[in-house]
């Protein structure tokens, strides 16, 4: 089948990825890499593993766009609840298949990132945040100020 991959480079700070997309069947998965490795999907088991449904969340910044995903009372008159009702379901932060992705590169987000994944990983929802980690469509490294 044909396959659309994106790699997206992290910093060398970080980690590597690899987003493999299957355009017939709409299928991808996520394969992430240690640091300073190269992302393999036959080295390492696809994070995306048993997600019907997932949200990628590029320039996470602070995470309020993945908190009004798993936490949308805090948000009532959140303009893209609807959208997330409509394509993420209305009961999604305990129907176990969803997965949500958010890529951050800004240093100075990186502990707060890391404590809300922590978070949201003791409830049982299926979160990584990829922290000073930008997306792009080629390799290579940039400088956040």
């Amino acid at each position: 089948a044909p396959r659309l991959a994106l790699v997206v480079a992290a910093s060398s700070l970080t980690t590597s990825m690899l987003i493999a997309a299957s355009p017939p069947t709409g299928s991808f998965s996520v394969y992430d890499a240690p640091h300073g490795g190269v992302p393999s999907s036959t080295t390492r088991a696809p994070l995306a593993d048993g997600c019907a449904r997932v949200y990628l969340d590029v320039g996470t910044n602070a995470g309020v766009q993945i908190r009004k995903v798993f936490e949308p009372a805090r948000y009532p008159r959140a303009p893209v609840l609807p959208l997330f009702n409509a394509h993420l379901g209305t009961e999604r932060a305990t129907d176990g298949d969803l997965c949500v992705f958010g890529f951050e590169p800004n240093p100075a987000l990186t502990g707060l990132l890391e404590e809300l994944e922590s978070n949201y990983v003791e409830q049982g929802w299926r979160v990584k945040i990829f922290t000073e980690t930008a997306v792009g469509t080629t390799d290579g490294n940039a400088t956040v100020a």
